[in-house]
């Protein structure tokens, strides 16, 4: 026991008789003294002990003030009955009042509609249950939807903290991870549906095409022919843009001055979009080059121009814009690309604006505000099938007063190329009498493209598979100019058929044809470069015209 406290309870038993006085006063007096002086040296820690714990206590508290204030969520505090005790961050869009003036209000007669009723229904959860309460809602600010989480934790005193994050950005993002999904999704479908269609297209494409070679000038024959044709070259057309579309076409990219493309295509889309509407261009003289497929990039300025010109059925301005733009990171990442540097393409209208319904799936294949009969729904759905597989991006902007612009980011190339196409000197014969071998596995193409070929002079040896033309190329008389062969067969492929016969003759054309686009010479769409390749669908002048630019061609050396 502390020595001040036994002299105290020694003074309190003298004072009441219980003990005797002490026999020597002197000594007794000095212990009280001592035991007061120690009294007051633990009353002087005691108190520095207690303004220590205060200052601790200030300092904490301050420092959990500094990192509630670096928190972008809001934090209220609210009593039993609902009503704001304390509120920190936010702002007035929030919870539709200013800041100053929530406080002392119920939450429940903020007027915030249904939500304030969702609150009042959680608050009364957590008092209930004394656990976690979270709930998700939005509000409509200026005609957008703001959306918030918020989550109620039971404090003492039947007090509730509530924490609300604004999940505007995350609910963004996934809304644009289930349009990618659902893009793919329909992607694969389309392309798939449009791989198995050409085989069909190319052999009504072809037989038509010989049919109206042979009739007689009877148009009563002859109209019927060509209706044939016709409807199978718009379907032809539809496969094109599903695979554009799913990004399973067989792009031939080169490096290219934007300028060029842009600028020449300035007279066509005046012809294309009317005198009532303006064309103008502000072209960034120092663009680099870029990386693409001329005569798909041709169509995506061609289809938005098309676009542009429905939106203006008054007259308006078409705007083409390119500029050099570097993406970091975080661009990058809202555009679905890689990061660096890119040549940006704006095609701006002054037209009406896209809605939010309009913008979030004009690039959906058949997806159209146009009235029945006007459109396919599939002009912007090509656009954006081209610039992805391109490795690009595209985003849309669309306001009130200012029309509705594309922006394009095209990845940028190396060095510059030729736009050209590739001439020569001569004019080229489709007749000829070279030695063709044929390797088709599917008998009624394989017929189509003999008979194509035997109309125009060649000899034709024909084969369903590797093996069989193996057979033919050893037991052939004449030496055998131009292997055409398909690229996908059933064992042996096109690919490793060619590496064969190149070996014991170096000479030989190789001209592939195919409708897949991941194969051994189509790596996600893109086609090795110089290799002759001729995707189906086609049609027998288109055949013929490139089974002689292959021939004509110079050896390589």
């Amino acid at each position: 026991m502390p020595y001040h406290r036994l002299l105290a309870r020694q003074l309190k038993q003298f004072f009441q008789g219980d003990s005797p006085p002490p026999k020597n006063w002197h000594a007794f007096l000095d212990a009280v003294d001592k035991a007061y002086r120690e009294a007051d040296e633990d009353r002087s820690m005691l108190e520095r002990s207690l303004e220590l714990s205060s200052q601790e206590l200030l300092q904490a508290n301050s420092e959990m003030r500094a990192v509630v204030q670096a928190f972008p969520d809001i934090f209220f505090l609210l009593g039993a009955d609902g009503t704001i005790l304390d509120y920190k961050g936010g702002s007035e869009t929030d919870f539709l009042l200013p800041p100053q003036q929530l406080v002392g209000k119920r939450i429940q007669d903020i007027p915030l509609g249904e939500v304030g009723k969702r609150f009042e229904s959680a608050i009364q959860t957590v008092q209930d249950s004394k656990g976690l309460v979270s709930l998700e809602y939005a509000l409509s600010v200026h005609r957008q939807d703001v959306f918030y989480e918020a989550r109620l934790v039971p404090l003492h005193e039947s007090q509730i903290l509530v924490i609300v994050r604004n999940i505007t950005g995350r609910k963004q993002l996934e809304e644009q991870l289930r349009q990618t999904q659902k893009m793919e999704a329909i992607g694969k479908l389309a392309g798939g549906i449009a791989h198995d269609f050409n085989n069909i297209l190319t052999a009504i494409l072809g037989y038509g095409g010989q049919l109206l070679r042979r009739l007689p000038g009877d148009l009563r024959l002859r109209r019927p022919a060509e209706a044939i044709c016709q409807a199978a070259e718009r379907a032809a057309g539809l496969t094109r843009q599903l695979l554009a579309f799913s990004r399973r076409q067989v792009l031939q990219p080169a490096s290219l001055d934007l300028n060029v493309v842009v600028g020449n295509m300035v007279e066509l889309f005046q012809r294309l979009i009317g005198e009532h509407i303006s064309v103008v261009m502000a072209l960034d003289q120092a663009i680099k080059p870029i990386k693409a497929d001329l005569v798909q990039l041709e169509q995506v300025l061609v289809n938005l121009a098309v676009n542009a010109r429905d939106a203006m059925p008054q007259g308006g301005t078409l705007t083409l814009t390119t500029e050099s733009v570097e993406l970091d990171a975080a661009a990058a990442d809202r555009l679905g690309c890689r990061p660096g540097a890119y040549a940006k393409l704006i095609v701006r209208d002054t037209g009406c604006r896209m809605d939010d319904t309009a913008q979030a799936h004009c690039f959906e294949p058949f997806f159209t505000t146009k009235p029945v009969g006007k459109g396919t729904g599939l002009g912007l759905a090509t656009v954006y099938g081209v610039v992805q597989q391109s490795k690009g991006a595209i985003e849309v902007d669309s306001e009130p007063g200012r029309g509705t612009a594309f922006q394009i980011y095209l990845p940028l190339a190396h060095h510059l190329e030729s736009t050209a196409h590739q001439l020569y000197d001569e004019p080229l014969s489709e007749t000829g009498s070279e030695t063709i071998l044929l390797v088709e596995d599917e008998a009624t193409l394989r017929e189509l493209i003999r008979d194509t070929l035997q109309e125009n002079g060649y000899v034709v040896l024909e084969a369903c598979n590797a093996e069989e033309a193996l057979q033919l190329e050893r037991q052939s008389a004449s030496p055998i100019q131009l292997l055409l062969t398909d690229v996908v067969m059933p064992g042996m492929n096109g690919w490793e058929l060619a590496e064969c016969l190149l070996e014991s003759n170096p000479q030989l054309k190789v001209l592939y044809i195919s409708g897949y686009t991941d194969d051994t010479i189509v790596q996600n769409g893109i086609l090795e470069q110089g290799i002759p390749f001729l995707l189906k669908p086609f049609t027998p002048p288109v055949l013929e015209r490139k089974v002689r630019q292959v021939l004509a061609a110079p050896p390589k050396p």
